[in-house]
Order: C-alpha cells, then sequence, then structure tokens
C-alpha cells in the first residue's frame, strides 16, 4: 500500500488532539439555540474541521455526555410523529 506524502498510511485517522472536548463544545455552543440551548449534532462537520473520525467525535461526544456537560434530547416534529429528532441540551 503506498504512503502519503506525510509518511502516514492511507486510512489511517490522526491522533485527537488533546483539547478535543474543548473544541467540540465551543463548536456546539456557536451553534446553539440560545433561547432552548438546544443545538443539532453535526458530527460530520465537526469530524471534518479537526480533521478525525466520525467515531472520534462521537467517542468525545459521549464523554462529554458522561462528565454532564450534554445532555441527550429527543425532539417529536408533531405529537403523533413515530421518530423523534436528536439534540444536545448544553448544560
Amino acid at each position: 500500500m503506498p504512503y502519503k506524502p506525510t509518511g502516514r498510511p492511507n486510512g489511517r485517522p490522526p491522533k485527537l488532539p488533546p483539547n478535543a472536548g474543548e473544541l467540540v463544545l465551543k463548536d456546539l455552543e456557536s451553534r446553539m439555540d440560545p433561547s432552548t440551548r438546544l443545538v443539532s449534532p453535526q458530527l460530520s462537520k465537526i469530524a471534518r474541521l479537526l480533521n478525525v473520525s466520525r467515531s472520534s467525535i462521537k467517542r468525545v461526544v459521549k464523554m462529554l455526555r458522561d462528565d454532564g456537560a450534554l445532555e441527550l434530547v429527543c425532539v417529536k416534529k408533531t405529537p403523533t410523529a413515530m421518530m423523534s429528532d436528536v439534540y444536545y441540551r448544553i448544560k
């Protein structure tokens, strides 16, 4: 398998920055609705911004939820809707 000019093999993700939790939380806060404190998780965009995989961002978000910085909220568009939209509430 050929290597990239950086010396890393193709497909190998770079390491997460040490302050990944702060960076993810800052991005979520910039898109937060101030009245409800809800934000739509756009994990793919955050992953592209930090140049890491989407699963790495999911692990960081789970860590933030476990620490109490984020709360998972499911909101139905209509009362009779079968599916809900997933949002995070920033505490």
